[in-house]
């Protein structure tokens, strides 16, 4: 648990409970990949709907490559958001990973990578990913099902997000962007270079790509519809 850097390959299913997953290395430990063997590769998390996965210290990175993600954690009674995702608490990179159901991005002092991903947004009542806060690369993804992506927290999201070169295919509930509560001043978001297809929810600015409850993209180029 206290090494400095190690690799882990998951072949097939692997279930990984709340107590497993809740903290990841030790005190040293500066990166873990995760990455899968074979194309039937997957971690499916279970627990309950305040599961988190969190790192041991601030300096470490876990790494998800080649590899689905499946939350099957219990959801909450209560109708707040924030008992209905998984969260990642931590420096965190996902490469080639399929997300499957909802996660959500719950620290501001930390950095999210997506590169080549896909995210499912498999409810309409919940976005295939919830960003809390924490500083937020999309590269090259690809959204789909009913919701694809929202900036919220009720004390207001704080951080820097990107959304580049990514696919926003169909999504049916919502705009592919959505901007809920943020801290002014200590968040920006850059929309640039995606394709959203078959855009057809308009969202409360008729924009059909995001809406707003607060701040507009602060910068927003090069996208097509």
């Amino acid at each position: 648990n206290n090494i400095a850097s190690s690799e882990i390959i998951i072949y097939g299913e692997q279930e990984i409970g709340m107590s497993d997953l809740k903290e990841f290395g030790g005190t040293n430990t500066t990166d873990i990949n995760i990455i899968g063997g074979n194309k039937e590769a997957q971690i499916i998390i279970t627990g309950n709907g305040y599961t988190r996965i969190d790192t041991m210290n601030e300096n470490m990175i876990v790494t998800f490559k080649n590899i689905d993600i499946d939350s099957e954690t219990t959801l909450s009674s209560s109708s707040a958001w924030e008992y209905l995702y998984t969260k990642f608490d931590g420096n965190f990179n996902f490469i080639n990973v399929t997300f499957s159901h909802p996660i959500g991005l719950a620290s501001d002092t930390s950095n999210y990578n997506f590169t080549n991903c896909h995210i499912v947004g498999h409810s309409s009542s919940k976005y295939g990913i919830w960003l809390y806060a924490g500083n937020t690369v999309f590269e090259g993804c690809t959204f789909t099902g009913y919701r694809a992506l929202k900036m919220h927290d009720y004390s207001g999201f704080k951080g820097d997000v990107v959304i580049n070169n990514c696919t926003f295919d169909s999504i049916t509930t919502k705009p592919g962007v959505v901007v809920g509560d943020v801290v002014y001043g200590e968040t920006t978001l850059k929309i640039t270079n995606n394709t959203f297809i078959n855009a057809n929810v308009p969202g409360d600015q008729n924009n059909y790509t995001y809406e707003s409850d607060s701040m507009a993209p602060t910068e927003y180029t090069n996208n097509i519809v």
